[in-house]
């Protein structure tokens, strides 16, 4: 938002990226109208189970390739 110059916005955003959308409406207030979550998936402490879990699957050299299949699943 202030890379663009603009404020206050409303922030649209769903599964994990709601999680950056409530991030940024704490970090710069003023700068957030407002926040819309779809399917949000915003959780406390990640379990270290599933820690592992996200490294493996951000891992390369397969990272990339899990996660264009998995988004065309969608």
């Amino acid at each position: 938002i202030r890379h663009l110059d603009g404020g206050p916005a409303l922030i649209i955003s769903t599964s994990m990226a709601a999680g950056a959308a409530a991030w940024a409406a704490v970090e710069a207030s003023s700068l957030v109208a407002g926040i819309v979550m779809i399917g949000a998936a915003v959780h406390g402490e990640v379990s270290g189970a599933n820690r592992l879990l996200y490294k493996a699957l951000f891992a390369r050299p397969w990272g990339v390739a899990f996660w264009q299949w998995y988004y065309t699943t969608l």
